[in-house]
């Protein structure tokens, strides 16, 4: 109280100055036009200009979880595809069957830490075993194909991306259907490579390169890259291809996990054979 008596009695006057300003001000508001009509746009611009800044900042820190509630949608979106799908040539059938039987599944995740600029590269993702996550699985952006599940805790994954040179993607060229392997030649995060084209097969710059199809991490049809430069080899008559990958792994921010659900009937299937043999 002391304090505030010995503020009021130091500043008075300009106190005083300040009250008789704001009087005069309204008074010359109130009474003309002119100044009226300044003022109150002035007033307008100024609360117009306060919320939008709000609005920027309030939607800044928001866009974290928007993009989280679009990447689940695009999930349950993509479980419904025709791609996650297998064709069923079963003649008889129960109520509830359909022509297609589900395949796949994608489940949205987040990636918590990345590296590009490695020889072995590896994304770290915020969904692990107890959100359904388990080793083997195939990663995808909206852009294209990732990499693979490399290794799972209770609720992270540690990716295996393409950019790794121990990681490949069976894929085949859109146009003519030729298949091979995709990989990493260890240098740009941008480019890769893909061997085991057939020098007689007619390529262009630009191509895509897509899955093939042929694994068990991947459906049929995903983006790999594009035709960036081919040279063929005169030892084996086969292509060496530049790829331009898909995806931006620089700012890759959003994956989806791939759930295929024929993976373990696929697996006991191929390791049967391989016990045969």
């Amino acid at each position: 109280m002391y304090r505030l008596l010995t503020f009021l009695q130091k500043y008075y006057p300009l106190l005083i100055f300040l009250l008789l300003e704001v009087f005069a001000l309204n008074l010359i508001v109130r009474n003309n036009h002119y100044h009226k009509a300044v003022f109150n746009n002035g007033v307008s611009n100024f609360t117009g200009n306060t919320f939008e800044t709000w609005q920027d900042i309030t939607g800044y820190f928001g866009l974290r979880k928007q993009n989280r509630k679009l990447a689940e949608e695009n999930a349950r979106l993509r479980n419904h595809q025709i791609s996650s799908f297998r064709a069923s040539d079963r003649k008889i059938f129960v109520w509830n069957d359909t022509v297609y039987q589900q395949q796949f599944q994608y489940i949205s995740a987040q990636i918590v830490n990345a590296t590009v600029n490695r020889k072995k590269n590896f994304f770290l993702i915020n969904k692990g075993k107890n959100q359904g996550i388990e080793k083997n699985m195939g990663v995808i952006s909206p852009d294209g194909v990732v990499g693979v599940i490399k290794s799972v805790s209770s609720n992270f994954s540690l990716v295996l991306p393409i950019i790794n040179i121990e990681a490949n993607v069976a894929a085949r060229i859109e146009k003519n259907d030729q298949g091979g392997l995709v990989s990493w030649d260890g240098r740009h995060f941008s480019a890769g490579v893909m061997k085991g084209i057939p020098g007689h097969v007619k390529l262009e710059k630009g191509d895509t390169i897509i899955t093939s199809g042929q694994s068990l991490f991947f459906p049929e049809g995903l983006p790999v890259g594009y035709v960036s430069g081919f040279k063929k080899n005169r030892s084996d008559n086969f292509y060496t291809v530049g790829v331009r990958f898909a995806v931006d792994f620089n700012s890759l921010t959003h994956v989806y996990i791939i759930s295929n659900l024929l993976a373990e009937e696929q697996i006991n299937l191929l390791k049967a054979i391989e016990d045969e043999q």
